[in-house]
């Protein structure tokens, strides 16, 4: 697991907020825990 900026984070969240993505899309694809991209 390695650690993302401000911005790539935000660009995340982003997807997610826009339905782009669900979050558990994104937990795979960036490998991050779930409960952390909620």
């Amino acid at each position: 697991m390695n650690k993302y900026t401000l911005k790539e984070r935000l660009k995340i969240g982003r997807q997610i907020y826009s339905h782009q993505l669900t979050v558990n899309e994104v937990a795979v694809k960036y490998d991050i825990n779930h409960y952390t991209a909620k």
